[in-house]
């Protein structure tokens, strides 16, 4: 079964391969935790090929991308989908709980 178990049983051999992909060679005493950007983007991607049945588009590779400044910003707009995978994600990125996350609804006036 697919699910966030399985995410994270693979989520640190996914990581490390894609710092090596990007050229980025990782000391083994460092720890892929030390690179929540990558974690998220991990995640984010995850979820979107793995736990949806939709066809990727390019907003989707967008919206992963994007992802990697979230650990570093205090809060996000975003639409319902990839707020409910920045929810999640906070469960297990440390760098990522005082995220506040709001969806356009959100901010919407009318």
């Amino acid at each position: 079964m697919i699910d966030i178990k399985f995410f994270k049983f693979q989520e640190e051999s996914t990581i490390l391969k894609d710092l090596k992909n990007w050229g980025i060679s990782i000391s083994p005493s460092i720890s892929y935790k030390k690179f929540p950007a990558a974690r998220i983007m991990a995640f984010s991607q995850f979820n979107r090929v793995h736990l949806t049945k939709k066809i990727i588009k390019p907003n989707d590779v967008m919206d992963t991308s994007i992802s990697a400044i979230v650990p570093h910003v205090d809060a996000v707009v975003t639409e319902k989908y990839q707020a409910n995978v920045y929810k999640t994600a906070k469960s297990f990125i440390p760098e990522m709980k005082p995220l506040e996350i709001y969806t356009l609804k959100d901010i919407r006036i009318f």
